[in-house]
């Protein structure tokens, strides 16, 4: 099964998760961890971009989902922003990152990639956006 495509969009600020067509709770734990990894080397806040624009098989138990995300409780995550045109993910999505252990959550869910960047360079304005990765743009 393939694994996302995980990757700094700008460096040490936002994280961008390229999902494939099929997800499954194993590739969540796997992909946590090297999430977690960037989270602890970047500069809070860290956003991460979760592209799930191609996901068509995922799974639905929020629990094991919330259980396979530790990175959702990982202090220096901000925002998390989900780019979905499907309406199972855009719940999950929406409901997961919400069961954080601080049970403080900037979620949100978008459409496209355009709209992920503009929501992120409207909330905060400490990002340097000279400085985005062009050779892993969001596709």
């Amino acid at each position: 099964m393939e694994q996302a495509n995980i990757h700094w969009l700008i460096e040490n600020r936002i994280i961008y998760v390229k999902r494939p067509s099929t997800v499954s709770i194993e590739n969540l734990t796997q992909d946590s961890e090297q999430i977690i990894a960037l989270l602890e080397a970047g500069n809070a806040p860290i956003h991460i971009i979760n592209d799930a624009l191609d996901v068509s098989m995922n799974p639905n138990n929020a629990l094991l989902i919330r259980k396979a995300t530790p990175f959702l409780d990982n202090p220096n995550l901000g925002w998390f922003i989900t780019i979905t045109a499907n309406p199972i993910i855009s719940f999950l999505g929406s409901i997961i990152p919400q069961m954080r252990m601080n049970n403080s959550s900037n979620v949100k869910i978008v459409k496209t990639s355009d709209e992920a960047l503009k929501f992120l360079r409207k909330h905060d304005p400490s990002i340097n956006w000279d400085t985005m990765n062009e050779s892993q743009q969001i596709s």
